[in-house]
């Protein structure tokens, strides 16, 4: 299909387009800042409210005066589009309550958001995600859902929730290397089967506890009845002695195959990451690439293998240890399934190196200020590139090219260097945000962007879920920081707390740099994360002003503070403090 341009830019944003990747300077920063000292801010993922209740234009003004009751000063709307885009809003991924809310609020939440915030008194900041264009989550292509709901292809079948620019351009999403893929692999008969423990302790498993299930399109996998001979060996793996179950002798040509037992306990010893536990081998010896299938993707639904399906590739190598030898009669544990080959593209997450994609991420930077945010804040962080193998992603084809124009090598086929192509990838993203400051500024608003702690960290890589953002770029937050790109900064960690912020040497490293360039500073927190109650949070919230370089602390997210109050109404859940608790707190963060 070919792409039409969005009929809401402006001649200015056209401009900036032809710029350029990496090109250009953006207008000058705003500096003008409406709120003063420090104050405390909150982050609305709307789709998350929207989904527990419907939304009016009142229920919106509820929200909005309690924020302001508590203290809060800031409002961030995350947006993913309106009703046209409809990830959330419409078709899979939607339920009656946001149906009716995408209904009650003309097409567009944040325009309501931002009525309602103006009558509050607070400001609000359109926050966006760019690479937010799908769900790491799919339906099992032989299943009825698969059926009324086509979209964007993944093994096992199609993603569930995407936006409509990403079901209409699939083949713009972050590609895959496919170069160590070999002919014909989906044919190619599997003789061996390779079932790998995590340590070399003895096993209960035997040749008749041992189950082979398969499917030809990942739905109602059904028992095959095979022969094989059953080797138990200890091996030397990556220089550590496993135990290893080898299934030999088999002629399986079919895609989906699943390896469970007949056993019913509750607690099992035969465990390894799924990524681990099983190999497949050819005729003549050789693994097949496969992709398997774990309990971990964005949403889980009670899957059972017997009457529905599975979700592959979802970055299993982060998820707790599967154990094969349990009872797997509920049809969601107890095995261990792959898939043969790999996934083309990322499931939903589009590339930034093509002019249309950065387009289009623009067409939603000026729906924010069509809706008349303050500003608006980017993130990188997304539930839309999750994978077992997240650096081999990053070869479409402007990138390819782009790479041989420079530096004269033809990835991924022959020797490249890695850097270099995360440095080529970052500069199209540093320029997409370029061009968004020069829109943001011209219409007299402020810039801010997300530098993520954990992302720039190399010591908190293994704590952190790394499919959890584009891998291959580099996202130059030094750049963004002194070159006038943005106006403030957001810190954000899934697991730095605020009581390390100090001692941490790459925070530093970002702190200074901000303060250098005249940046004032957030801190966004999970509020889960901050503790289990209000007092917890408070202690957080005080080290933050206490550290006197801050200038608000962001709650994330404004679904745990205020929900449902009956049909009509929304309050404060009360889980976080209460009203009186808000309010003193408020009154302390100044004096």
């Amino acid at each position: 299909m070919r792409y039409q341009p969005n009929k809401l830019f402006e001649w200015a944003t056209l401009v900036a387009l032809l710029l350029g990747a990496g090109r250009g300077a953006a207008a000058e920063p705003c500096r003008e800042n409406k709120t003063d000292g420090f104050h405390l801010s909150v982050l609305v993922d709307f789709v998350d409210d929207a989904l527990e209740t419907h939304y009016t234009p009142a229920k919106l003004d509820r929200m909005m005066e309690l924020f302001r009751d508590m203290g809060i000063r800031r409002v961030y709307w995350v947006h993913l589009g309106g009703a046209r885009e409809g990830m959330f809003w419409s078709g899979r991924g939607s339920n009656d309550a946001s149906r009716r809310t995408i209904t009650s609020l003309d097409g567009m939440p944040i325009t309501g958001a931002v009525r309602s915030a103006r009558k509050a008194g607070l400001e609000i900041y359109g926050y966006l995600k760019p690479y937010e264009g799908g769900m790491s989550y799919s339906l099992p292509a032989g299943s009825p859902q698969a059926a009324e709901s086509p979209g964007p292809s993944r093994l096992g079948g199609p993603v569930a929730c995407a936006t409509r620019f990403v079901r209409e351009h699939p083949e713009l999403r972050i590609r895959r290397r496919m170069t160590d893929l070999p002919d014909g692999v989906a044919t190619v008969p599997i003789r061996r089967l390779r079932l790998i423990k995590n340590d070399d302790a003895p096993t209960r498993i035997r040749e008749k506890h041992l189950e082979i299930w398969v499917s030809p399109d990942n739905f109602r996998y059904q028992r095959k009845e095979v022969e094989f001979d059953l080797q138990d060996s200890i091996e030397s793996i990556a220089g550590k002695r496993v135990r290893v179950l080898q299934l030999d002798g088999l002629n399986l040509n079919d895609n989906y195959v699943l390896v469970t037992t007949n056993l019913r306990d509750e607690d099992g010893s035969f465990a390894n990451h799924a990524t681990r536990l099983i190999k497949a081998q050819g005729p003549a010896g050789q693994e097949l690439p496969i992709s398997v299938a774990t309990e971990y993707c964005v949403w889980k639904p009670n899957r059972n293998f017997r009457n529905y399906g599975l979700e592959f590739d979802t970055g299993g190598f982060r998820a707790k240890n599967s154990f094969l030898d349990v009872d797997s009669s509920s049809g969601n544990r107890g095995f261990i399934a792959f898939c043969r080959g790999r996934n083309e593209y990322s499931p939903g997450a589009l590339c930034e190196a093509y002019p249309q994609v950065r387009q289009h991420w623009l067409s939603l930077v000026q729906e924010c200020l069509d809706a008349g945010v303050d500003g608006i804040d980017f993130r990188v962080q997304c539930h839309s590139t999750w994978t077992d193998e997240p650096f081999a992603y990053g070869y479409n084809e402007p990138i390819v090219r782009e790479y041989r124009r420079r530096h004269g090598a033809d990835i991924p086929i022959s020797q490249f260097d890695t850097d270099l192509l995360a440095e080529l990838r970052g500069g199209y993203f540093t320029g997409f945000l370029r061009n968004a400051a020069t829109l943001i500024r011209g219409h007299g608003k402020r810039m801010q962007v997300h530098v993520n702690l954990d992302l720039a960290s190399p010591e908190f890589s293994h704590r952190i879920n790394p499919f959890t953002y584009p891998r291959n770029i580099k996202f130059d937050w030094h750049r963004w920081l002194t070159e006038g790109i943005t106006d403030e900064v957001t810190f954000r960690s899934l697991v730095l707390r605020p009581t390390e912020l100090k001692t941490h040497a790459p925070s530093r490293r970002m702190i200074e740099t901000a303060e250098r360039s005249g940046l004032p500073l957030h801190f966004n927190r999970y509020l889960t994360q901050a503790g289990a109650n209000f007092e917890d949070l408070k202690k957080e919230i005080e080290v933050i002003r206490d550290d006197g370089r801050f200038k608000s602390f962001i709650l994330y997210e404004g679904k745990r503070l205020i929900g449902p109050d009956g049909e009509h109404s929304v309050k404060l859940r009360g889980k976080y403090g209460t009203m009186e608790q808000w309010k003193r707190l408020a009154r302390s963060l100044n004096n």
